[in-house]
């Protein structure tokens, strides 16, 4: 009965020993520019948004970075930063990725859904299941998924957001992951000023 008792104790001991371990190897919840979109307002001249709702998907990092010049051309100047902040780790995931509207979405896309929010109209975009794809009329040849679950794979949702607070408009893209279109039209709506 007693080495019974004293092997539980053993045992949990090594089990706070390794979670101990594991915590103490953990990045910290919260710092300033990695998980709080609020604090990267100074850095960037656009207006910083944040979702509201983010189906359950926890704000993992915040980077700032500079659009590499071949995408932006030599003189970029309001297009040099951007602002990416990642929800979730990859099953389910969404990536927002924030910058004054200096790119666009790149096509053919095949569109999944459409809606109208913050005087925009919104289309919720998947990839083209046809690589060779010119156009949107050709897009959806060649693949027996439904739209809808293409979405599930790779989803891409683009919005021009106004200037608030004395900085400018902002072009927000959404690249989800395992997110359906309501859900992704429910992230969209909820987008407000970072605070």
């Amino acid at each position: 009965m007693q080495a019974r008792g004293i092997r539980r104790l053993v045992v949990v001991c090594a089990a706070i020993g390794v979670a101990s371990a594991t915590m103490a190897l953990a990045p910290p919840a919260w710092s300033s520019d990695n998980v709080n979109l609020a604090s990267v307002q100074p850095k960037v001249p656009f207006t910083v948004y944040e979702p509201t709702f983010t189906a359950g998907l926890p704000l993992l990092s915040v980077k700032v970075s500079k659009f590499d010049p071949q995408a932006v051309g030599g003189k970029p100047g309001q297009c040099t930063y951007y602002l990416k902040a990642q929800y979730g780790n990859w099953n389910p995931s969404l990536t927002l990725t924030e910058s004054f509207p200096c790119t666009d979405e790149g096509f053919p896309m095949l569109k999944v859904a459409s809606f109208h929010a913050k005087g925009s109209q919104v289309f919720i975009n998947t990839n083209c299941p046809n690589t060779s794809a010119v156009g949107e009329a050709d897009c959806a040849t060649g693949s027996t998924a439904t739209p809808a679950e293409l979405l599930l794979n790779n989803g891409s949702t683009w919005i021009v957001l106004p200037a608030r607070g004395g900085h400018q408009k902002t072009q927000a893209q959404l690249n989800t992951h395992r997110l359906n279109a309501k859900q992704i039209e429910r992230i969209v709506r909820s987008l407000s000023v970072a605070n």
